[in-house]
């Protein structure tokens, strides 16, 4: 089990001068990290000289692991296909709902505004709202936020004494919301109206949990917001529904995520997790709970701001999961409670996942070692490598039916294509490889995902 140790909390351009070029600082761990494994391998492949048996070998056992974990893809990408089919409308009437917004406030002053606006607008008759937000000093817009509350009876903002984080805000609101349907929502995130309608039928029909489609808000029109919306059209149209329908199981996914109370009561968020909404996704299946995911349920947010962002994001996303994987993976394997099939696609997504990170290292010098040498690839090889690449590609192809516009667009995806192919796919392999390392060593750090752009035009 990885240490339960709490993550710190780092709002960027705001700590030690050793953190003051974080992007720098980033790309030169990366640098090392992935210089040196290519130098290595390089040197191996080097050493073993004119071996056809050994190259054609690790060629082969390289292609035979990326055509198997491809191949679990494209199980998931053809489980996608079909939009999951809604239960039937409950007799019982949609109980009382609540939303939970946490937020830490130096990060979400721009921005926490609109999205009161937007949830008090958007959510069910009788709704209830809660802000519960950390902030490490007073400040001028904790006044306006109690004035607000004061004149709307459906809001309730709570000041976190004490929180170092984003669950222990929830699992505050937690304890004083009213709503039998709870659902969680990142302080960016606006959801479509009769989301909670459209999650209580799912609830009514034997769901503890509802994840639903988390689409990206193009207030910013650059190619980094269009490259992760397209992104998040395969994660929550594709990924999380695919999952759901292979295995048995979806994972929540941090925001616009409908719970019922009693579930949420069941399984607090960890602190000490970095992605404290997989590790409660993992313990509330283990407990018999069952999530579903809809991507007919939309809620948009903001993409990262800038490139150093989406890396420290995407780098403790990854070191979330993998301390997921070294917690819970081997306790799930055994645990009889919980059928084969959730076991297996636990075992698979973790477990196989943090492996393949590593087997990817061996593509780049694979593929440069093959242009130097006069060495050709074996047909299985070959077979095993297009596999892979046909995954992706199957995969984009289903995003690219279920997305929503505007980015359902031919000219969006080809760009995130070829950016996957050519640079953003390995970026955020490298970036696994490198959380591996960091939970190793013990590194907890949660840099906030900035909003410096957004407060910048609010202004």
């Amino acid at each position: 089990m990885a240490d339960t140790h709490s993550a710190t909390i780092i709002r960027e351009g705001t700590r030690s001068r050793s953190r003051s070029r974080p992007l720098r600082q980033l790309a030169l761990q990366l640098l090392l990290l992935e210089g040196g494994l290519l130098a290595v391998i390089l040197i191996l492949l080097n050493k073993v000289g004119e071996a056809a048996e050994v190259h054609s070998t690790l060629r082969l056992v390289v292609g035979i692991a990326t055509g198997i974990f491809a191949a679990g893809g494209l199980i998931e990408a053809f489980a996608a296909v079909r939009a999951p089919v809604l239960p039937p409308v409950p007799d019982r009437p949609l109980p009382r709902t609540t939303a939970i917004i946490p937020a830490y406030l130096p990060n979400e002053e721009s921005i926490v505004l609109d999205t009161i606006t937007k949830h008090l607008r958007n959510g069910p008759p009788n709704h209830q709202v809660i802000v519960a937000y950390n902030t490490p000093e007073p400040m001028a817009i904790e006044s306006k936020l109690d004035a607000l509350a004061m004149s709307e009876p459906r809001l309730v903002v709570l000041n976190v004494g004490g929180s170092q984080s984003k669950a222990e805000n929830i699992n505050a609101a937690v304890q004083i919301a009213s709503g039998e349907v709870i659902g969680i929502f990142d302080c960016d995130h606006h959801p479509e109206p009769r989301s909670y309608e459209r999650a209580w039928r799912w609830l009514a029909n034997g769901a503890d949990v509802v994840q639903g489609r988390c689409a990206v808000r193009r207030s910013e029109n650059t190619f980094l917001s269009a490259l992760v919306a397209a992104e998040f059209e395969q994660m929550y149209t594709v990924g999380h529904p695919g999952r759901a329908r292979a295995f048995g199981f979806g994972l929540f996914g941090g925001s616009n995520g409908y719970w019922r109370a009693a579930a949420l009561k069941a399984v607090p968020f960890d602190p000490s997790a970095l992605t404290e909404d997989i590790d409660a996704s993992v313990r509330l299946l283990r407990i018999g709970g069952r999530i579903v995911a809809d991507p007919g349920i939309v809620s948009t947010e903001l993409s990262p701001p800038s490139l150093r962002a989406l890396c420290y994001q995407r780098l403790r996303w990854a070191q979330g999961w993998f301390q997921v994987a070294r917690r819970h993976v081997a306790q799930v394997w055994g645990d009889d409670r919980m059928p084969l099939r959730q076991r297996l696609g636990i075992a698979w997504i973790f477990g196989a996942g943090a492996l393949t990170a590593w087997i990817a290292a061996l593509l780049l010098p694979l593929t440069i070692e093959a242009w130097i040498s006069p060495l050709t690839a074996s047909l299985a090889t070959r077979i095993f490598f297009t596999i892979g690449s046909f995954a992706f590609l199957f995969q984009a192809g289903v995003a690219y039916r279920h997305a929503l516009p505007p980015t359902r667009r031919l000219g969006v995806f080809g760009a995130y294509v070829l950016a996957t192919i050519f640079f953003y796919g390995y970026l955020r392999v490298a970036l696994v490889r490198l959380a591996h390392i960091h939970e190793f060593a013990g590194r907890t750090e949660w840099r906030v995902t900035p909003r410096a752009r957004e407060a910048r035009r609010a202004a």
